[in-house]
């Protein structure tokens, strides 16, 4: 009994995930049936696939596996053993037929065990797992779990229906309370055929508390041979990509190694409002290794002749074209999906360096400063960590976007990075089909619109048809219109093409940002529980005030509302 995942968003069709599909082929050798349960949303194509692969296929939303067995009648007792799993699973990485040999007179069983709480907690135990749970076909068709077969009842592990339970791999052979999160990398050593999307997104507060590394399970897996380009779309679909961003170590110091001559060929899209900005950016352009073709986008004749002139006066010359958008709506979002549509569908590039002058002029000068130094001096500080990271998309063709980290010195992100713009997005996601989840405070994305991306991961955008007209004017450039939402969502549909996001620290400005999120994470945790896990816990108890209960349950609300609650707090008396 395969069940397969209805992912996180029903509101559109989705994909079967392959992973799944190379999962049942490698059960398949090993079943005389084989039924199978995906929601009603598969596409036919998928539809297809998985008739040919199983002997019943039961489509509905919300199936359970209880459905599947009944969907077999009174044959079911008949069977040795009935097999529960689906796809939360990976593999097969490893021969599955000697523990299915070693498990054949074993009436009940799961593959690993399955952690009840956490190991730090008070009555944390390890029990059956029900996604992957073998159990005799008469206990299947018994009375007892009637109930369950027909989608009401949750399968109850109870020692009483059970009698003796037994794990392929035992507990006790590993040195830890959970060996399917603690463990992993000795798991697959000792020929574990399928592995647990759990292992990889584990809530990172658990990983934290437990100094568990998710990464270090991942690179054993990796060297099993596994489709990657399966292992990333299963993990994508599932997972928002903050949790695996941060369990899979997908940040990156630049500038630490020397990497190979590239081949990659690169469209670099500078949108250049200021004019005078020219020669600051094409001093970050000359550090990117390879054929670099250079497309500026301006307003108007008078600054694209000045660009020109700036452009006619540097060493270092490329083939290059100014263009002036039809419009500014949307500044430089719209130059790059409108403007420069063309070049996004150009598939004789690989890789597309979006860059424009940015100033932030409604921030204070310092502030405006340090965001602009944020984004060039990590994204490309130097020319060998411009190397560095061209060789991180020429190893890993999974690699779909690098972004700098999230700004949080002066602008209040952490926690709060959708302000208004959650609801757009939303939107945008079901337009684009996209199934990934959302982070639900702080979406991993280029805040301030600078990055690498792989142009496949890119091309979802040419989709939309956008214009000019769907942008607002320069007076509605602010949160909650279209060009914010977008700058939220370049890698979640990066995402959607199944790659994942890479960020990146120069070492210069990693070093000082980091010691700043250090101070600040320290100043906040003298007054709370010594773990994060327990603080979050904490917190979440305390009354809240009202901005707090608006800025959570309303960002819009909230961040139409701020100039407001900041006017008031200037009027407030000054203390003596």
């Amino acid at each position: 009994m395969y069940l397969i995942d209805g992912g996180r968003r029903a509101s559109v069709s989705r994909r079967v995930p392959p992973h799944g599909l190379t999962a049942l082929r490698g059960l398949r050798p090993y079943l005389d049936r084989l039924v199978v349960g995906a929601p009603r949303s598969i596409l036919d194509v998928d539809r297809a696939l998985l008739e040919d692969l199983a002997d019943i296929l039961v489509t509905d939303d919300g199936l359970t596996h209880g459905p599947l067995v009944a969907s077999l009648g009174e044959q079911v007792a008949g069977y040795d053993q009935v097999l529960l799993t689906g796809s939360r699973w990976f593999g097969p990485v490893a021969d599955l037929g000697p523990v299915l040999d070693r498990m054949r007179n074993v009436a009940i069983w799961s593959l690993l065990p399955k952690g009840s709480g956490h190991p730090f907690e008070p009555g944390f135990r390890l029990t059956l797992d029900p996604d992957w749970y073998v159990m005799p076909g008469a206990l299947a068709a018994s009375a007892e779990l009637a109930r369950w077969r027909s989608g009401n009842e949750e399968l109850e592990l109870r020692a009483s229906a059970l009698g003796e339970a037994r794990y392929a791999f035992a507990p006790a052979a590993y040195p830890s309370a959970d060996p399917a999160l603690m463990n992993l990398p000795q798991l697959i050593d000792d020929g574990l055929p399928f592995v647990p999307l759990a292992s990889f997104t584990v809530d990172p507060l658990v990983a934290d508390r437990l100094a568990v590394v998710p990464a270090d399970g991942f690179e054993r897996l990796t060297s099993t041979g596994i489709d990657m380009a399966e292992l990333w779309r299963g993990l994508l679909d599932l997972a928002p990509l903050r949790v695996l961003s941060t369990n899979l170590g997908l940040t990156h110091v630049l500038g630490s190694r020397p990497a190979p001559l590239t081949t990659l060929t690169t469209a670099v899209l500078l949108h250049l409002y200021y004019d005078e900005l020219t020669d600051d950016l094409m001093d970050r352009v000359d550090l990117l290794p390879g054929d670099v073709d250079v497309i500026v986008t301006t307003t108007d004749e008078a600054r694209r002749a000045s660009i020109e002139s700036r452009l006619a006066a540097r060493a270092r010359q490329y083939t290059h074209e100014v263009r002036i958008v039809a419009s500014n709506r949307g500044r430089d979002v719209s130059a790059f999906l409108v403007g420069c549509a063309d070049v996004l569908a150009d598939e004789s590039y690989d890789l597309v360096v979006k860059l424009h002058g940015k100033r932030s002029m409604q921030d204070d000068v310092n502030a405006s400063a340090w965001f602009r130094r944020h984004l060039l001096d990590n994204l490309l500080p130097s020319a060998g960590a411009a190397a560095e990271l061209y060789d991180w998309f020429a190893s890993d063709p999974q690699l779909g976007i690098v972004v700098p980290p999230v700004i949080h010195m002066y602008y209040p992100t952490m926690g709060h990075a959708w302000l208004g713009n959650r609801d757009l997005a939303e939107g945008l996601a079901d337009r684009l089909g996209l199934t990934v989840p959302f982070d639900e405070h702080t979406p991993v994305a280029p805040f301030g619109s600078m990055f690498v991306a792989r142009r496949e991961s890119l091309a979802p955008w040419l989709s939309l048809g956008l214009t000019w007209d769907d942008f607002p004017d320069g007076s509605g450039y602010v949160d909650g219109t279209l060009a914010h939402a977008v700058e939220r969502m370049f890698c979640y549909v990066a995402a959607g093409t199944g790659r994942y996001t890479g960020t990146v620290l120069g070492s210069k400005t990693g070093g000082i940002e980091y010691g700043f999120l250090e101070y600040k994470l320290q100043a906040v945790g003298a007054h709370l529980p010594a773990y994060a896990i327990d603080q979050l816990a904490y917190l979440d108890g305390r009354p809240r005030s009202w901005r707090s209960v608006v800025a959570r349950w309303m960002p819009r609300v909230a961040a139409r509302l701020r100039p407001l609650y900041l006017a008031l707090r200037r009027l407030r008396p000054t203390p003596p």
